[in-house]
């Protein structure tokens, strides 16, 4: 996949710009504060219909504005794709794929696959579990549409049956409309597990040599899967049902897993330095690159903000060595020291913005 074309029209401080890409590093520099993330942010949105920091869409238009408009025009295995996003506050939000409407916009996630990189993606590490739940699910989204249908039927059935259980005097009268909820959560909560199992077991090998890779050491790097449900899902959701009334939620199922990152057999969060805790987030996003690759054959693009952020020279070079590979095609980077990225890049290969 690679991105020739970006028009961006009053996107959070982006007025209007419109840029053309022809090589396979592209780096905006500048100032702090003058829009380098936005730029990167929009081509997420394109890619996956949303902002990666903004969870309201009104919040994603610019100041006195109604409305946002993203478009960009990709290159895959030499056919063109041209991208639309746009939101009204009157209309709200709308994807096109070749100027044609999807009947659902969850039908465009995985057509353009982008990975981001952030200093805010510490959080991976040191937040709580929906944090590296939402790394996951959106990960396995990319290249399995099955899992993104599953994700959305359970999360209909799993709001439905809270809101019953918030009804604490009504709910024994209904425990038949209980029971249809659970079935429902554990028929696709059941393929939602097996999925993220399947997952781990085949990012095993690729996450502790990506990151022996980036650290040039002999750490170990482990990501262990813990679910919350053991043996029968429906029979387990059934136990739970005199605490869950009493709590006014469902307390197990797979919106209630989580998975350990160990560095050497200690949870990373509590014994990883900074530089460590930045590599084990590159060697995830690395892993999530090669693995969209090798299950849908498209090359993903890669944004990567603020790229000296917690990095020495060493283990930031041993990244851009990682990044020429083959399947890497395309890779937008930000920082606020033009020369820097000069030498850090091969100069011939480097299309820089300069951003005011």
């Amino acid at each position: 996949m690679f991105l020739k074309h970006l028009h961006v029209l009053y996107f959070k401080n982006i007025e209007d710009k419109q840029l053309d890409f022809s090589k396979k590093f592209i780096a905006f520099v500048g100032n702090n504060g003058i829009g380098k993330t936005n730029v990167l942010d929009s081509i997420y949105y394109l890619s996956m219909t949303k902002s990666y920091f903004s969870s309201t869409e009104v919040q994603n238009i610019q100041f006195g504005k109604e409305f946002f408009v993203i478009y960009g025009k990709f290159e895959n295995q030499g056919m063109d794709m041209e991208v639309s996003c746009s939101v009204r506050k009157s209309e709200g939000k709308q994807v096109l794929l070749n100027q044609k409407p999807y009947p659902k916009i969850t039908e465009h996630i995985g057509k353009i696959p982008v990975v981001i990189i952030t200093p805010q993606d510490l959080y991976l590490i040191t937040e709580y579990a929906d944090t590296r739940r939402k790394f996951l699910d959106a990960l396995i989204s990319k290249f399995d549409k099955d899992y993104l249908n599953a994700l959305i039927q359970y999360n209909k059935a799993l709001q439905q049956r809270n809101a019953l259980l918030k009804q604490e005097e009504n709910v024994y009268q209904q425990m038949d409309l209980l029971d249809i909820y659970g079935l429902q959560m554990a028929q696709y909560g059941e393929m939602i597990l097996n999925k993220r199992k399947l997952f781990f077991e085949e990012v095993k090998e690729k996450v502790k040599k990506t990151y022996s890779q980036l650290q040039n050491s002999n750490e170990l790097l482990e990501l262990n899967y813990i679910s919350t449900i053991q043996n029968d899902y429906f029979k387990e959701l059934q136990n739970s049902i005199p605490k869950d009334i009493r709590l006014g939620y469902t307390s197990l199922g797979i919106h209630r897993d989580d998975f350990e990152i160990l560095l050497n057999g200690y949870a990373a969060k509590n014994f990883a330095s900074q530089g460590q805790q930045k590599t084990i987030i590159i060697a995830l996003k690395w892993l999530e690159l090669l693995h969209i690759f090798q299950k849908t054959n498209v090359c993903p693009i890669l944004l990567l903000d603020d790229i000296y952020d917690k990095m020495d020279d060493q283990r930031l070079n041993q990244f851009v060595d990682l990044l020429n590979a083959d399947f890497i095609k395309q890779v937008f980077v930000t920082d606020t020291n033009k020369e820097r990225i000069l030498k850090l890049f091969n100069t011939q290969n480097v299309e820089i913005f300069e951003m005011k």
